[in-house]
């Protein structure tokens, strides 16, 4: 049986086969404030990315071990796999 750690290692390692396909686009944050401060919604997003930033602390602390031993994860990873239930998947 498999330790929890050993579980999201297996999750991230798969996780990066999956993303090896894929390109990320990197959009300038000035330009997302911006965007979002014109529709108002500037509060509403600091509630969202503060709750993340709490979840992905304590994910880290649980799991960062993981995200080091497979190539290419990053911390973010985890909280991917944890928004769609992959992360202790098997």
């Amino acid at each position: 049986m498999l330790s929890d750690i050993e579980k999201v290692e297996r999750n991230l390692s798969n996780f990066q086969g999956m993303l090896k396909s894929q390109r990320r686009t990197v959009v300038a944050p000035a330009v997302v404030k911006e965007v979002l401060r014109e529709r108002g919604m500037m509060e509403q997003v600091q509630v969202a990315s503060d709750r993340r930033a709490r979840r992905l602390a304590e994910l880290r602390e649980l799991y960062g071990e993981a995200v080091a031993r497979v190539p290419g994860a990053v911390d973010e990873d985890l909280l991917t796999l944890d928004e769609l239930g992959f992360l202790l998947l098997g």
